[in-house]
């Protein structure tokens, strides 16, 4: 609960976003500017958005916008893999590219962001 306070909101611009839409972050909306890493994870001393769950690894994953293509890179760096569109789930190292509008969940259906 304490950790979702100090996520800031932000005024979208250029950017990406990642908006919470179930679970531990949901409500939240996290800008993603070109060149900034956003590190997904429950431990604060490696991550900077961090969550709170039974299948988040200490470092899950971390994610980029490229607002020239409007595509996120997602670098899987947890235990439980994230669940992309059509349930396939990545594996520990594996990184992937998608679309802004994408839904994506870290480590479970429960907890689903949206890629703005």
């Amino acid at each position: 609960e304490q950790s979702r306070k100090v996520c800031p909101q932000y005024t979208l611009s250029d950017g990406g976003a990642i908006i919470g839409v179930r679970g531990y972050l949901v409500g939240v909306i996290i800008a993603v500017n070109y060149g900034n890493i956003i590190t997904i994870g429950r431990d604060p001393a490696t991550c900077n958005l961090i969550m709170e769950g039974d299948f988040i690894s200490r470092t899950h994953c971390r994610l980029s916008y490229n607002n020239g293509t409007g595509l996120y890179t997602i670098e899987d760096r947890s235990t439980n893999g994230i669940i992309l569109p059509g349930g396939q789930i990545t594996k520990k190292g594996q990184v992937v590219s998608v679309a802004g509008g994408t839904h994506i969940c870290i480590g479970t259906y429960s907890e689903e962001l949206l890629l703005r």
